[in-house]
């Protein structure tokens, strides 16, 4: 009798352990995006990355870049691979990037009422303010970095109606 009950005993311990099996799922959220570092000085070259659940033919990402003081430093639209990533590089420091403290990375992907989201972090040294070129020039509260060769850069005026810059110089 006592073989009998352990042949019952042993056939539901397995008919129980076969809906008892582990289930290994990857939760893939809509828009993923990631840095290579988890913080950047003056000049160093972030690498940004991500990846979408879903393809939509023609739909860039799009990426902004926010200091930690809230100011827009960086945007840009990024096209995604086949399959399904995307990437870029953007130099930290120069123009708006002046301000130490956290940034914030903003993509968007799709279109319509409902487009998905995500963000991710970093940390920036801030900047000294001299550029990737060395000189700026304020213009309407602006920094605007140029280089010159053989002459001085006098004053930038800009010209809304014709979306250009007046560039006075004065040459050697």
């Amino acid at each position: 009798m006592s073989a009998f009950l352990t042949a019952i005993a042993l056939s539901a311990i397995l008919i129980g352990s076969f809906g008892i099996l582990p289930v290994f799922a990857q939760f893939l959220e809509p828009i993923v995006v990631a840095t290579d570092k988890l913080a950047y000085d003056d000049g160093d070259t972030i690498l940004i990355s991500g990846e979408v659940k879903d393809l939509f033919s023609g739909v860039p990402v799009a990426l902004q870049i926010i200091a930690s003081n809230g100011n827009l430093v960086t945007i840009a639209q990024l096209d995604v691979a086949a399959d399904k990533t995307f990437s870029t590089q953007v130099t930290a420091g120069g123009g708006e990037w002046r301000t130490e403290g956290t940034y914030t990375i903003k993509v968007t992907y799709g279109a319509g009422i409902n487009p998905k989201t995500a963000e991710t972090t970093f940390e920036f040294s801030g900047s000294t303010g001299t550029g990737p070129t060395g000189t700026f020039i304020e213009v309407e509260g602006y920094p605007v970095f140029y280089k010159i060769t053989g002459g001085s850069v006098l004053s930038i005026v800009p010209d809304v109606d014709s979306n250009s810059l007046i560039i006075e110089i004065s040459t050697t």
